[in-house]
């Protein structure tokens, strides 16, 4: 969608992009970020990955276990998946006291596994480029999947974490 700008621009006609800054209503510059993005990822450490980790995606067993439905599996970036799933399942005030600490769990337990973490600090800067997936998925889903309501929810949220986070700063655009 993002190399089509008149897909691009229809879909930013949509009400799910009211739910986000105008500083991310820029097609052009949604664009360049993705392609620099996707053009970088080659450096990162890179793991199998759920693919679509939202909370639409999790279940319980009656035993108190949880488990994940909708695999499109995906080898990526590691912080693909922890940004996306932060980013969509906190609301914004939870992220924010929150995600610091979250990251810095996850990379603890990456270490407690005998897996080379990255430091804190290269793990934040990844975190907060790859928020702009998350904005990619729900601001260009489609209804058939989610209700209007669910999408610009998700959009809202993505849309508030990459301004927080500066995102498009950190990709460079």
């Amino acid at each position: 969608v993002l190399a089509d700008p008149v897909a691009l621009a229809s879909d930013l006609g949509q009400p799910r992009a009211a739910a986000i800054s105008n500083r991310l209503h820029d097609g052009a510059r949604l664009g360049r970020a993705f392609t620099r993005l996707r053009a970088n990822e080659h450096g990162e450490p890179s793991v199998f990955a759920h693919g679509d980790l939202h909370l639409s995606n999790l279940y319980l067993t009656r035993e108190g276990r949880a488990g994940l439905l909708d695999w499109t599996p995906l080898r990526v970036p590691w912080a693909f998946d922890v940004a996306y799933f932060l980013g969509g399942c906190l609301d914004p005030i939870d992220r924010r006291r929150w995600e610091q600490p979250l990251l810095q769990h996850y990379l603890s337990k990456l270490e407690n596994l005998g897996i080379e973490a990255p430091s804190f600090d290269a793990a934040w800067d990844a975190y907060r480029r790859w928020m702009l997936w998350g904005l990619y998925v729900w601001l260009f889903n489609i209804p058939a999947y989610h209700s209007e309501e669910n999408i610009t929810a998700m959009t809202a949220r993505y849309g508030t974490a990459m301004v927080d986070l500066d995102t498009l700063g950190r990709i460079g655009c």
